[in-house]
């Protein structure tokens, strides 16, 4: 159950306790002319922040929407929050889901899968980003002229984990010799 406390002045604090982690997830909400939700939490998390926010505000009044998460992942989404200079509408939301959706395979679906491998996350991540900057282009919400190459600008700032492998024993055959 998500506990809203309020901060400061128009300043919220929405708390939701995860009993599977023993920890707490704080997401934070402004009352403004133009209202802020800065993260929409974990997937499991969606329908009690969505609850939580309509208790002091319609959440289809959010103009500012910063998700830093799992289903539109990391940096995409925050060049997605960062392009648009408008309300984050019904469309871009439609979009995200369409390009998740058809990330899935016919044989997926077969299996009954209904979302893309955690395994291809980025991916997913990135395919999903570019289909709905390219909707923000076309419908004339972004802050700036689209770039010739949509995918590579959500492309770009994307944060890729790259680890050396290190064989077993390599450091301490390294220190002896």
């Amino acid at each position: 159950m998500a506990v809203t406390t309020e901060i400061a002045p128009d300043f919220y604090r929405i708390s939701i306790f995860a009993q599977w982690g023993n920890f707490q997830f704080n997401h934070s909400r402004v009352k403004d002319d133009e209202p802020l939700l800065f993260s929409t939490g974990l997937r499991g998390m969606h329908a009690e922040i969505r609850e939580a926010v309509s208790k002091l505000i319609n959440p289809s009044e959010l103009r500012h929407i910063s998700c830093y998460n799992d289903d539109i992942q990391g940096t995409a989404g925050v060049t997605l929050a960062g392009l648009i200079n408008a309300r984050v509408t019904d469309d871009m939301f439609i979009e995200a889901a369409h390009a998740v959706a058809d990330q899935v395979t016919p044989g997926q679906l077969k299996l009954g899968i209904l979302y893309p491998p955690q395994s291809n996350i980025l991916e997913v991540e990135i395919q999903t980003a570019v289909r709905v900057a390219k909707l923000i282009f076309d419908q004339g919400l972004a802050r700036a002229a689209p770039p010739t190459d949509v995918a590579a600008f959500v492309r770009k700032p994307v944060y890729k984990p790259e680890y050396l492998a290190t064989p077993i024993g390599a450091k301490k055959a390294a220190k002896s010799a």
